[in-house]
């Protein structure tokens, strides 16, 4: 296996030895594994997940697509918030495929990061090995965040289309769920990049699970949810190469219970002269980082 150049830790989910490479690269169990691993701990609480954030924080680079991409709809991002902390795209090393997603759902989603595999193309057919997929170098948003929720593609299909909710008016991004389709072939590009060609099939959408296996209902928590615009959209002729994403705290918008009796103390006393404003009295409060709005890149298919 490749050389990544940098030792992640396993997913905050996931066992803190196993699954950990030679080269340094996060893998996920085989679905065996897995399987056996859920009977062993049934009953059992969830794991703990460990203090440090694990891989790297995504950097505030911008979130163009580049010349070989193009983009797709946008959901989030819309509507009344603060302005956006980081935007920046997550990416799979260059000759690998993105063959799922994990992220972390509360009211809003909390966390993004891509789930990446090595493919080969043999007689005409093209796979890639689940026990060698690992999760992407960089993550957005907030890895302490709400449910864990794993979305992974069969292994003869790759990440191709999306579907997003906006949350709070369109501020925010409050749930996905990601399509996957056949991966056709790959072509390699003089700088060593491949691109996924797909095959004329429709999408399937990957599963929701949780780090047990268990089925995550599609919808977030509905506490103070409000419902916003769903986007829909799919690659046409070549698979996925990044999620672009920008991220902000989220906001909490009350009143400052002080400033609220200070002014009707200033009311009534006819002696005052001082005067409280409506917008003296409120107060905003950050939350942690969440993703605030995503769209996704496909490579142009040709």
């Amino acid at each position: 296996m490749r050389k990544s150049g940098l030792v992640l830790a396993p997913h905050p989910e996931e066992p803190a030895t196993a699954g950990v490479s030679k080269d340094g690269k996060w893998r996920r169990p085989a679905l065996a594994c897995f399987v056996a691993l859920i009977v062993v701990l049934a009953g059992a609480a969830p794991l703990a997940a460990p203090a440090s954030a694990q891989g790297l924080e995504m950097k505030n680079a911008g979130g163009n697509p580049s010349a070989f991409e193009v983009e797709l709809a946008q959901v989030g991002g819309k509507g009344p918030s603060l302005q956006s902390e980081a935007i920046g795209t997550l990416r799979c090393d260059k000759r690998d495929a993105m063959v799922g997603v994990q992220i972390k759902q509360g009211q809003v989603v909390d966390y993004i990061r891509p789930v990446c595999a090595e493919v080969t193309c043999t007689g005409g057919k093209c796979a890639w090995a689940q026990a060698d997929a690992y999760d992407g170098d960089e993550y957005a948003g907030n890895p302490d965040g709400g449910q864990a929720v794993f979305m992974e593609c069969p292994t003869t299909h790759m990440i191709a289309g999306y579907d997003g909710v906006a949350a709070n008016r369109g501020a925010y991004v409050g749930t996905l769920r990601f399509a996957c389709a056949p991966i056709a072939a790959m072509q390699k590009q003089r700088d060593g990049r491949a691109i996924f060609k797909l095959a004329a099939a429709a999408p399937v959408w990957a599963p929701r699970i949780d780090p047990y296996g268990n089925p995550v209902t599609d919808e977030p928590d509905q506490k103070n949810f409000t419902r916003g615009t769903q986007v829909t959209e799919y690659c046409k002729g070549a698979g996925a190469t990044g999620l672009s994403i920008a991220v902000a705290p989220m906001v909490n918008v009350g009143v400052d219970q002080g400033k609220l009796v200070q002014s009707f103390k200033d009311m009534i006393n006819p002696n005052s002269y001082q005067q409280t404003m409506p917008w003296d009295m409120m107060k905003v409060d950050k939350g942690p980082k969440i993703v605030q709005a995503f769209s996704l890149f496909c490579a142009k298919g040709q």
